[in-house]
C-alpha cells in the first residue's frame, strides 16, 4: 500500500525500512506472512514522526503569519438601520 500511495517500488521501501532498523539496532517491524505489525520501537518512532508533521505545519503557519499572509474571513452581524452606510451588502 505505501509503495502505491508514495509511487515508489516496495524493495525501495522495504531497503530504507531495514537500513533504519539497522541504524536503530532494532525492529521497527514484526515481519509475518501476512504482512507487516509495528513493534513498540516502531509505534514510538511513528508518534514522533506525526508529531513532527504537526509541529512543521504550526511552524509554516506562524512563518506565514509573520509574513502577513494570514488570511480568512469575518462575519459581522449588525442592525441595517444602525450602520446602513458603514458597511457594504
Amino acid at each position: 500500500k505505501a509503495s502505491e500511495a508514495l509511487h515508489v517500488s516496495a524493495s525501495s521501501i522495504d531497503r530504507q525500512i531495514l537500513r533504519v532498523e539497522q541504524e536503530l539496532a532494532m525492529p521497527l517491524f514484526e515481519r509475518h506472512p501476512t504482512g507487516l505489525r509495528l513493534t513498540a520501537p516502531g509505534e514510538l518512532l511513528l508518534h514522533a514522526a506525526n508529531n513532527w508533521k504537526k509541529d512543521f505545519t504550526r511552524v509554516c503557519e506562524q512563518l506565514d503569519d509573520l509574513r502577513g499572509l494570514r488570511r480568512g474571513h469575518v462575519r459581522i452581524a449588525t442592525i441595517d438601520a444602525i450602520n446602513r452606510h458603514f458597511f457594504s451588502t
